[in-house]
């Protein structure tokens, strides 16, 4: 169930998909990876964390960050949250990111955008086929319950 609600996360989930609206064109400097034109509309990030997972999408959908850590914290903060849902780690972030691009027909918008650390291409999705229908994530269960 998408949620706006930090505190209601499982301590032992470890992955997250953050659901965001942009509401005009904005280019934005992603720290090194450069500066990129993202397009208004739904955007969808997803991201893990093997520990304190309240606490980092806590940070993610807070639009004033301190610091900026995270490629994310870049474009987070241009955004309005819609919401968030988490998940168990037990399929890992770049599956759960390829079955997001597919069945919402995802494109990547700023490739190396939180995938430093894998051989994704970007963790960072603009969606095409919500049409502000936040009820099609709940298709995010289905891939957790297989």
């Amino acid at each position: 169930m998408l949620s706006k609600c930090v505190k209601d996360i499982p301590d032992t989930d470890q992955l997250y998909v953050i659901m965001m609206n942009l509401l005009e064109d904005r280019h934005v400097a992603i720290g090194k990876l450069g500066s990129f034109l993202f397009h208004k509309g739904t955007y969808i990030y997803v991201g893990s964390a093997k520990k304190n997972i309240q606490a980092r999408v806590k940070r993610h959908i807070n639009k004033e960050k301190p610091t900026r850590r995270w490629h994310i914290d870049f474009f987070s903060s241009n955004t309005s949250v819609i919401g968030f849902i988490t998940f168990p780690h037990h399929k890992g972030e770049c599956q759960l990111k390829d079955f997001i691009q597919k069945q919402f027909h995802g494109t990547v918008v700023a490739k190396g955008l939180g995938s430093s650390d894998c051989s994704c291409d970007s963790h960072l999705l603009k969606i095409n086929d919500v049409d502000n229908d936040i009820d099609k994530l709940c298709l995010l269960q289905e891939w957790s319950e297989q």
